[in-house]
């Protein structure tokens, strides 16, 4: 499965583990993001988009891409 991640700086290689690490083992994907991201997470879709740094579909055209491979 691949997950596509925007945000507006580039992630490292702990935050790009974590990401794996919740959509693997979670149930609720969601609320393990907020809790480990803090104020950086912003939502996801169901189409396994998550976003970070605030970035909206208004300002993802600005925003640095990261492709995971679960």
């Amino acid at each position: 499965m691949k997950i596509i991640v925007y945000s507006k700086d580039e992630l490292s290689e702990l935050d790009k583990k974590r990401i794996k690490d919740i959509i693997i083992q979670s149930k609720c994907a969601n609320e393990s993001f907020r809790n480990t991201f803090n104020d950086r997470y912003s939502g996801m879709t169901v189409d396994n988009e998550i976003f970070f740094d605030n970035v909206t579909s208004d300002t993802i055209k600005n925003a640095i891409v990261s492709e995971l491979e679960i």
